[in-house]
């Protein structure tokens, strides 16, 4: 799925809804794009699904995909939602992804599968090939295992791991060995975006990487997590995690937050960029506004002309994603019923 040109490369890591608007207004620049996603999410469909079947959390994999695909009528099929009668609903881009990579045996290439019929625009890439353990050693609590956990209990989070993601994922490695531009964030800081930093020795990279680095602020901190955290705070634990990362060098990075006015300034040696780059709920970011923030600040050029997929004639092929993502709940009963058969074998042998 890669091609080579002179357009500058760029690579989000993050996970959630905020990598994924930083991948719609990379959107409107001219850069090649990759994203590097956290997969230790254990809640809802993906925590599901994980327990299941043992493998790394799909959720924010489909999410990156929606934001990159040129195919609207699949990315909603994507996104829709099976009711079932146990469980929670389960997303049919998420059990698609866990088909494709029980099939597979491999998560990079379960995503590309679906991301080549979507008519994806960019690359997507699982931090690591195994499921993960965020761990928080947080002030007050202590040490925190498991993202729901984390997300519910944590309230001033001092160090961040994931143990047991420890497969690297080499084609997220050399993506950001290659970038030119390194965007973290936005997001929830401590479950989406230090969680894929520290996965997979995906913060090494970042560290060794020759690309300008760059930490986009939530527009609003109601992260549960870091609610108490200041922008300084930010930036003292994004460059102590850093300095592990590369065993003892704090690598150079920037931060662009949200301001009614452009400006730039220095900030316990960081250089902060403002920018009005949120949405009209006070909220959010918007990804129009984010694209022009990106543009000004990594000298990156408004794109021209139509987008193209990574890969020729996606069209050729969509009739087998929309297939699979139509008979979705299908897989799920039919693993089911093989993993129930298996264990009434083991248990009174054959009938």
């Amino acid at each position: 799925m890669t091609r080579s040109s002179d357009r500058p490369r760029v690579v989000t890591i993050g996970g959630g809804h905020g990598q994924a608007v930083v991948l719609h207004a990379l959107r409107n620049l001219d850069c090649e794009i990759s994203a590097v996603v956290a997969t230790a999410d254990d809640g809802g469909c993906s925590g599901e699904l994980r327990r299941e079947f043992d493998m790394p959390s799909p959720g924010d994999l489909r999410r990156c995909l929606s934001a990159l695909a040129l195919d609207e009528e699949l990315t909603l099929l994507l996104e829709d939602r099976i009711s079932g009668n146990i469980g929670i609903p389960r997303c049919r881009g998420n059990l698609v992804i866990a088909e494709r990579y029980l099939q597979y045996g491999n998560l990079q290439r379960a995503v590309d599968w679906v991301a080549d019929r979507l008519g994806s625009v960019g690359r997507v890439m699982p931090a690591s090939e195994e499921p993960g353990t965020l761990v928080v050693c947080d002030r007050l609590k202590g040490f925190v295992e498991g993202e729901l956990n984390v997300a519910k209990t944590v309230g001033s989070p001092l160090v961040v791991t994931v143990t047991g993601a420890y497969q690297p994922n080499d084609a997220a490695l050399l993506a950001i060995d290659e970038a030119d531009v390194i965007v973290m964030g936005p997001g929830s800081f401590c479950t989406s975006t230090l969680s894929a930093l520290l996965t997979g020795g995906v913060g090494a990279a970042v560290c060794r990487s020759a690309a300008r680095r760059l930490l986009v602020l939530n527009v609003a901190n109601r992260e549960g997590p870091c609610a108490g955290y200041r922008e300084c705070d930010y930036i003292s634990v994004l460059a102590s995690h850093l300095t592990i990362c590369s065993l003892g060098e704090t690598p150079e990075f920037a931060v662009l937050r949200h301001a009614s006015c452009e400006g730039e300034e220095q900030l316990d040696g960081t250089t902060v960029f403002s920018a009005d780059i949120a949405a009209d709920d006070g909220a959010h970011h918007c990804a129009d506004r984010l694209a022009l923030a990106l543009g000004r600040v990594m000298g990156l050029c408004a794109r021209t002309g139509q987008e193209e997929p990574l890969v020729p004639d996606p069209g050729a092929i969509r009739s087998e994603l929309e297939q699979a993502l139509a008979q979705a709940n299908d897989f799920l009963e039919v693993q089911r019923a093989q993993r129930d058969g298996a264990a009434h074998f083991r248990h009174h042998g054959p009938s």
